[in-house]
């Protein structure tokens, strides 16, 4: 009798409604005894097939557009004009250390993001989440990234859902499913059949998703979706589709920056109206006007700002920000903390 798990099960399981099923027509779709689990030669097919389990990160920008971009700050703007307007009145000196001045505080804030970059990829390192997976009739740990559709994983109190996947075997287990459906309590899971038509998520008891995690009991699962196929892999691409807003600390500042702007505007506009009707010389007030103008500018605040963030993230990757969760082995899996 040829094992159950040796054909390939194609694409048919993305568009299941895996709650409506017994968990022995689950088996059956992704051909795969819940016994015995994927041979590995199987699971290496599958894995060629289907991809690592993992969420697709956004491509990095190139160095020559992150350096650019720090232009976008409306002192770097201020700054720029400044030096521009100096350049049409023959100020070559100024025009000339407003230049310099602008491209050290893109080139400071282009270093900084880069060691901030570094330091959220070395957390990130730290994600890696170690499941206990059945794989040729044996119980054997495996990095989720490796697991495919078809794995049978078994799942204990501490323990983070892989992927996601239709409950086979539910001993009193419970699942927090915040990060998905909202619910700060924990759900009891069973393994249950579901008749109700496309219900909520909240509602699919015979389901696990990944990225939640189980606070009691024990159960099993046949995983059904992994990496961008899965629930949180929707959510990642639906975000993915959307432009990234300014958190609500960049708004502050820049509201804060704009006012400053506009009154150092108004006082360099006054300097020269006051200086003209008292029959100062244009480009002498001009430049003090500007110099005054400038002063008053917080022109290093993104970098300051962007600095102080950077240099929060170094010292939290320093640290080692994580905590142990264990799994039913007593083998410590280590996982980055929700919030940093």
């Amino acid at each position: 009798m040829s094992n159950p798990s040796s054909q390939n099960p194609g694409h048919e399981y993305n568009k299941m409604d895996w709650y409506a099923l017994s968990k022995e027509e689950v088996a059956s779709k992704l051909k795969v005894s819940i016994e015995a689990g994927l041979t590995s030669s199987e699971a290496s097919s599958r894995l060629k097939t289907y991809g690592l389990n993992i969420l697709e990160e956004e491509k990095e920008k190139p160095a020559w557009r992150r350096f650019l971009e720090q232009y976008k700050a409306y002192m770097q703007i201020v700054l720029v004009t400044a030096a521009i307007v100096s350049l049409f009145i023959a100020e070559y000196r100024t025009f000339l250390l407003l230049l310099l001045l602008t491209v050290f505080i893109a080139n400071l804030g282009y270093r900084q993001e880069a060691k901030a970059s570094k330091s959220v990829a070395a957390l990130n390192k730290m994600m890696k989440v170690v499941a206990k997976v059945r794989r040729d009739g044996k119980v054997v740990q495996l990095e989720a990234e490796k697991i495919v559709p078809g794995d049978i994983v078994i799942l204990d109190a501490g323990d983070r859902v892989p992927a996601d996947g239709r409950v086979v075997l539910a001993s009193n287990l419970q699942v927090e499913e915040a990060a998905l459906t909202g619910e700060s309590m924990a759900v009891d899971k069973n393994s249950e059949i579901i008749t109700k038509s496309d219900p909520p998520l909240g509602d699919r008891l015979n389901m696990v998703f990944m990225n939640t995690s189980v606070t009691r009991g024990h159960g099993e699962i046949v995983v059904t979706d992994t990496g961008m196929k899965s629930e949180v892999g929707h959510i990642a691409a639906m975000i993915k589709e959307h432009e990234a807003e300014k958190t609500p600390l960049m708004q502050q500042i820049d509201r804060v920056t704009l006012f400053i702007i506009g009154m150092a505007v108004m006082a360099f506009i006054g300097i020269i109206v006051i200086g003209l009707s008292k029959g100062g010389s244009f480009k002498d007030l001009f430049n003090i006007g500007i110099s005054l103008a400038i002063g008053s500018i917080p022109d290093a605040l993104p970098a300051v700002v962007t600095s102080i963030l950077a240099m929060g993230m170094v010292a939290l990757a320093k640290k080692k920000c994580y905590h142990q969760e264990h799994a039913g082995s007593g083998n410590p899996r280590i996982n980055i903390s929700n919030q940093l």
